[in-house]
């Protein structure tokens, strides 16, 4: 397939907002836009089905919610290897996709402390994770300063990465929401389910 060739639509498509999960089978499409947030991408090849998730920081602050919350990276990540071993296989037996992580920011605070890079905190949570799950990861599209679309066939485990608008000054990513809708539909803590059903969509809320 050519790199600008659109995907196939016959598979029912699904977008997440941040904070949000996704594990579905062949058949659909999870697509997502990152700034500072970063996405990875879980496919097994034999069972043709996969997962996604959508996390904003790399470890929890503020107020601690009852359950898992979706937009830290540790319950993310701890979410999206429940749904792998439901599958019946153990992590390695899958192969992973990171993207997003830009830099954005050390610009907008004037500063160069790497602990205020929370992109490149997001990238090293997912990526150590990757490693002690022992998957191969087979793309990585991280920092920078732009914003990332990602679009994840479960059908055949392409993972299409686009780099999408730069971050402006402000330090601050295009807006999601908005983007999103033009996308497809939405999957996150405050957004309609799919129509389709079971609806595939986990966030935080569904997995207490």
């Amino acid at each position: 397939m050519a790199a600008d060739a659109p995907m196939p639509d016959t598979a029912r498509s699904l977008t997440l907002l941040p904070g949000a999960l996704s594990f579905v089978p062949a058949g659909w499409r999870l697509q997502t836009l990152l700034g500072s947030c970063v996405s990875v991408v879980v496919w097994q090849p034999r069972l043709r089905l996969g997962g996604m998730c959508h996390f904003l920081l790399p470890e929890r602050v503020g107020h601690r919610r009852a359950g898992p919350d979706g937009r830290f990276a540790p319950d993310a990540l701890a979410m999206l290897e429940q749904q792998m071993h439901a599958s019946g296989l153990d992590t390695w037996h899958f192969v992973a996709h990171v993207a997003g992580g830009a830099h954005c920011l050390a610009r907008r605070t004037g500063q160069d402390d790497a602990t205020l890079d929370i992109g490149r905190r997001n990238t090293e949570a997912a990526l150590q994770w990757c490693r002690h799950m022992g998957m191969p990861v087979l793309q990585v599209a991280v920092g920078g300063r732009t914003s990332r679309q990602v679009d994840f066939d479960t059908s055949s485990g392409e993972v299409r990465i686009r780099a999408g608008l730069p971050i402006p000054e402000t330090g601050l990513a295009p807006t999601l929401p908005a983007a999103a809708f033009a996308m497809g539909q939405l999957a996150g803590p405050a957004a309609p389910a799919a129509p389709a059903a079971p609806p595939p969509a986990l966030a935080a809320k569904d997995l207490r």
